[in-house]
Parts: C-alpha cells; sequence; structure tokens
C-alpha cells in the first residue's frame, strides 16, 4: 500500500486498528452520494476539479457510519478553506445518502506534534 505522506501512513494505521478491515484509503477517489436521480457527485469545486485522497473507517456496530478522514501535511494548522470544503463533501455526502451516515474529520500533523510534546 502506498501512502503519500507520514501522515497518513499512520492515521490509516491507527483506522485500521480501530476499525479492522473496516478502514480503506483510496487516492484520487471521486466521492459519488448514495441516491440521486441523475449521477451527482460530492467533490471539491473549482478548476481544476480536484480529487480527494480519503481513509474510511467503519464500525462492525454502527455500519451505516462511516468515518472520512483527511489527512494533509500542513506545516502549522490546516487552512480554513480547506475544513470548510470537507465540511460541503460530508454534507453533501448526508444529504444525499441512502441510509449511512458521515462522519468528516481533517487530521492536522501540526496538532499531532503539539499533542506528542506536551507528552
Amino acid at each position: 500500500m502506498k501512502f503519500k505522506n507520514e501522515l497518513e501512513r499512520r492515521i490509516f494505521e491507527i483506522a485500521h486498528r480501530v476499525c479492522g478491515d473496516k478502514a480503506s484509503i483510496e487516492h484520487n477517489k471521486v466521492l459519488r452520494i448514495e441516491i440521486a436521480t441523475s449521477p451527482e457527485v460530492a467533490s471539491f469545486v473549482g478548476p481544476p476539479k480536484k480529487e480527494v485522497d480519503v481513509i474510511t473507517a467503519g464500525f462492525r456496530t454502527s455500519p451505516d457510519l462511516k468515518v472520512l478522514i483527511s489527512c494533509k501535511d500542513y506545516q502549522n494548522s490546516a487552512e480554513p478553506a480547506d475544513v470548510q470544503e470537507w465540511a460541503a463533501v460530508v454534507k453533501a455526502m448526508n444529504k444525499y445518502s441512502g441510509g449511512s451516515e458521515y462522519l468528516g474529520l481533517v487530521v492536522c500533523l501540526a496538532v499531532l506534534r503539539a499533542a506528542a510534546n506536551r507528552g
């Protein structure tokens, strides 16, 4: 399995420990909504079309709950626009869901470093 950066590898390993085989990773994924009368797609906006690198984690006890994790290797904090875009993707996924519920999570390496330094 290839990872885009060390943060992505670490987060996937954590997701896999917690969720087992319900954890997966996909690069350049176009997130498709579950129900629609036309082939609508939930993705970032703006030219060129941006595809999503996403870790998806689910739970055996709650199969309809899926956590969509975005891991970017920011040097400081995540940009507000990036978080807003991710929130829009997750909101669209929930709006057009066929029964699944999606929880969006943005993981930022700077936050993990700060937590590690606090001990």
